[in-house]
């Protein structure tokens, strides 16, 4: 429920806006790195504006959790779309935005992305 209030909070909120098309040409520049399919392992904190935020674990194996514990796992398509399968995030969907950036989104064809997520250092 409270993830459901925090993304319907960013689309109010006109969410974050980060396109899959800008990360895309952002790869194609000459010495910019192209970033990772799947996030390092980690703790990662979550904002979106008004939204609130809350905190993901990244983990080996392509497994996450939440704040309470609550784990899953996730696939990776071969453009890089995370799918988080089962778990407390299952049917929603994240693309790594940077070299320790997470963009999490309610829509695989969405662009842009109702919440980003730093790895907290």
């Amino acid at each position: 429920m409270i993830r459901q209030s925090l993304i319907a909070a960013a689309v109010l909120a006109g969410g974050v806006l980060l396109s899959h098309t800008a990360t895309a040409q952002q790869k194609k520049q000459p010495g910019v790195k192209a970033a990772a399919m799947t996030p390092p392992n980690g703790k990662y904190q979550c904002y979106s504006g008004a939204g609130g935020n809350l905190k993901l674990n990244f983990a080996a194996g392509n497994s996450y959790s939440n704040e309470q514990g609550k784990s899953g796992k996730y696939t990776v398509s071969k453009d890089g779309l995370m799918t988080f399968t089962n778990g407390p995030w299952a049917g929603f969907y994240a693309k790594v935005i940077g070299p320790t950036k997470v963009g999490l989104t309610s829509k695989p064809e969405a662009n842009f992305y109702q919440m980003t997520c730093d790895l907290k250092k």
